[in-house]
């Protein structure tokens, strides 16, 4: 099988209420929009559900599916670093199972593809999210995190500054 273009990476632990549906939803979603050459990496650590089972009974909607054992549970993050460097793509994305961040957006992520960038980064917009309290409380945690910034940087003598992303890096340099 060549390499594929688009490596989809889908970070678990007890996700069996929601991974077939997810699942479903994604192979309904590259087919509709002819997005053909891609992975899908199932990445779970344990879980003590059916979530692998379920998943594995979806893997025939897909090219080339694969789940992945992470080993023991160390959260998100070592389930996505795992998926990433287990990820064959080209090109490499992460998506929650729960479809926090809706599918339209793979197709925004194949247009910026198209550009040859080395790495894309896509952040949601909450403000359509996020409602009432919970907007409330995000406000206030975004602000106190800028402030605790700025008082550690200068009190060990730095500057604030913006993140500036590396020009030309591999998921083995980033993961």
């Amino acid at each position: 099988m060549s390499t594929p273009r688009l490596s989809i990476i889908i970070p678990t632990y007890k996700e069996a209420v929601r991974i077939e549906k997810t699942l479903d939803s994604l192979a309904a979603y590259l087919k509709e929009h002819k997005i053909e050459d891609t992975q899908v990496l199932v990445i779970d650590t344990g879980s003590p559900d059916a979530t692998v089972a379920l998943a594995k009974s979806k893997a025939k909607k897909f090219r080339d599916f694969r789940i992945v054992e992470a080993g023991p549970r160390q959260g998100k993050g070592h389930n996505v670093r795992v998926g990433m460097l287990e990820a064959t793509g080209e090109y490499r994305l992460f998506m929650d199972a729960d479809l926090a961040t809706p599918l339209k957006y793979i197709k925004e992520v194949q247009k910026e593809i198209k550009t040859k960038a080395d790495v894309i980064i896509a952040v949601r917009d909450l403000t359509h999210i996020h409602t009432g309290f919970r907007k409330f409380l995000s406000s206030m945690g975004n602000w106190l995190v800028r402030l605790l910034r700025v008082l550690v940087t200068r009190s060990v003598g730095l500057r604030p500054s913006r993140p500036k992303p590396p020009k030309s890096v591999s998921a083995a340099k980033l993961f």
